[in-house]
């Protein structure tokens, strides 16, 4: 009966507080109260970390079991700002958030095919024109640097005639032949060299160009 009873007297009794020594709070509290110091950029996980008040590390994953005043030793500190580097390549934010990485190259979309602005209606025999390769029918893509945005109405054809003329140069002339379209199996464009110049008929081209 008296172990029952002492029993029921130890257990209603209120447990003992764990006695903590005094410079123990006190070097806690100086720690603390001490000024922290400024935050700095951790290399490894890309952030910016903060000390706790025992020198561990607050803010990065597993922090508790780091240094704060070893954070960027023997390492190459990486600019906050700029881009992470990952196993040896770059990568940049995207939109949508997606990273990029700046050595997969981004292929640029290919330009439109040129649209054919003109046709040779007639071509003379023995003409600069006929020498060069141009055949009655041919649809014109480009003639020297005019196409189909700037030709104005052919006159830049013609400008670019006289100039080859008195310089004695060739014009290079993209042309679209019986029908094949751009790129397609039958070859594409042809790509001819023309020569303007005075011979024994009219004009210096000896054909006849009319838009589309």
């Amino acid at each position: 009966m008296k172990d029952i009873e002492r029993s029921v007297l130890n257990a209603s009794s209120p447990p003992m507080r764990r006695t903590v020594p005094a410079d123990a709070e006190d070097s806690e509290r100086t720690a603390r109260l001490r000024p922290k110091p400024r935050p700095k950029f951790d290399p490894v996980s890309g952030k910016w970390v903060v000390p706790n008040w025992d020198g561990s590390v607050w803010g990065v994953e597993g922090g508790e079991n780091m240094r704060f005043d070893e954070i960027g030793r023997g390492s190459k500190t990486l600019s906050p700002t700029g881009p992470s580097r990952m196993a040896g390549k770059t990568t940049s934010a995207t939109s949508g958030g997606v990273a990029r990485r700046d050595d997969e190259r981004a292929v640029a979309a290919p330009p439109p095919p040129p649209r054919p602005f003109a046709r040779v209606d007639a071509v003379s025999d023995g003409s600069p024109a006929q020498l060069g390769g141009i055949k009655e029918g041919d649809l014109i893509l480009t003639f020297g640097t005019a196409n189909s945005s700037n030709h104005r109405k052919l006159s830049a054809i013609a400008e670019i005639v006289a100039l080859a003329a008195g310089n004695t140069e060739n014009v290079a002339v993209t042309v679209q032949r019986n029908g094949d379209t751009v790129g397609d199996n039958s070859g594409g464009p042809l790509r001819l060299r023309i020569q303007p110049r005075t011979w024994n008929g009219r004009g210096v081209l000896g054909c006849h160009i009319v838009p589309i």
